[in-house]
């Protein structure tokens, strides 16, 4: 038996650094669909780069973050608007533009179409009703008005 017996059935630890409270420009690296090999849940998920970051706690630049959104869940059209909201500011799409070919083929080949495409995101803790924090991300596209969208 090889030491590296039992390999298939674990899965790696890689955590994703979130951003703290702030404002950011971001070089996009992927985003992709991931189904959860713990549970049932599925994740929209959107890797960056930080080019830009200000804020008291801001994460610095230079690191790589990750926006991890579940998918349905309670709130299913609040994680649709989220990703309309992303989408649109990265590509420059309009709203009608955004169906669900149009994620699909996002998401495909790990949103290879996205990379090296900019955008900018504000981030606030909000609080919830049971007393809980969570981080929302509010999405702009890098763009002046006058500039052709890149997508």
């Amino acid at each position: 038996m090889s030491i590296f017996a039992g390999i298939k059935e674990q899965t790696s630890n890689n955590e994703s650094t979130f951003l703290d409270e702030g404002n950011y420009l971001l070089d996009l690296l992927s985003c992709r669909k991931v189904d959860s090999k713990k549970s049932n849940n599925t994740f929209f998920v959107v890797e960056g780069r930080v080019l830009t970051s200000s804020g008291k706690d801001a994460t610095p630049v230079g690191e790589e973050v990750a926006w991890v959104l579940k998918m349905g869940g309670q709130y299913p059209e609040s994680a649709l608007n989220d990703i309309n909201s992303f989408l649109t500011s990265a590509t420059g799409a309009d709203d009608s533009d955004v169906d669900e070919a149009f994620v699909e083929e996002i998401v495909e080949d790990d949103g290879q179409k996205l990379v090296g495409l900019q955008v900018r995101v504000t981030v606030r803790n909000k609080i919830t009703r049971k007393g809980n924090t969570y981080s929302k991300h509010y999405w702009k596209s890098p763009l002046e008005e006058d500039d052709a969208p890149p997508f």
